[in-house]
């Protein structure tokens, strides 16, 4: 357990927790080693964990506590097929709006993503993936969006990870990536907008 003075830290350590599959759906959160871990009152930990249930990341049972929450795959593939609606409104507004320092921060990613493959760090592969969606939506400089993507994402943590565990479909999902890069720098709306789509559609797969 981490040791952290800010309650603001938990929601991200535990979001990390499930974003990397080390906590299942229905994994109990332990209150007790919350409040020692980051030396905060249990009801600073409530708050935190609270925050992360209207997220949709932890759900609170009556006299039992906090769990991660469940999902069947029904949910999950309706909030894949919104946030494929999202992306491709993402790709529209890249086109139009990127910046040339977002656009090489994009570039310099997708490289690092490409040693990680080479050098089977999948692990590093899965944070440096999540950095590049970051900054794919960031770029948008659509604030709703962005915060209607961070919501999603959070809630699709648990698939997103199981789509890290094939190699080979990473080399493959990499590869879009460098096509929808492509595109935004053509300020190819259309194709930037159905690439990123389809992009996000294909994790349905791993449901």
């Amino acid at each position: 357990m981490p040791n952290h003075e800010n309650e603001s830290d938990i929601g991200e350590w535990i979001a990390n927790k499930v974003s990397r599959g080390e906590w299942n759906f229905g994994h109990s959160v332990n209150e007790r080693e919350l409040t020692e871990a980051f030396q905060l009152s249990r009801h600073k930990v409530r708050e935190s964990l609270n925050i992360l249930c209207i997220e949709g990341i932890l759900e609170k049972k009556p006299n039992k506590g906090y769990f991660v929450v469940e999902y069947d795959t029904s949910e999950a593939h309706d909030g894949y097929r919104v946030r494929a609606n999202l992306a491709y409104l993402a790709g529209q507004l890249l086109a139009e709006r990127i910046s040339l320092d977002d656009l090489q921060t994009l570039r310099q990613l997708h490289s690092r993503m490409v040693s990680a493959l080479e050098r089977m760090e999948i692990e590093q592969y899965f944070v440096l993936n999540k950095q590049l969606h970051d900054v794919l939506f960031e770029a948008t400089k659509c604030a709703p969006l962005i915060q209607f993507n961070k919501i999603l994402q959070k809630k699709l943590s648990l698939f997103l990870h199981k789509e890290m565990s094939n190699p080979i479909g990473l080399k493959l999902s990499n590869q879009e990536h460098l096509a929808l890069i492509n595109h935004i720098a053509e300020g190819n709306a259309k194709a930037a907008a159905t690439c990123f789509e389809q992009h996000i559609l294909k994790g349905i797969k791993s449901l």
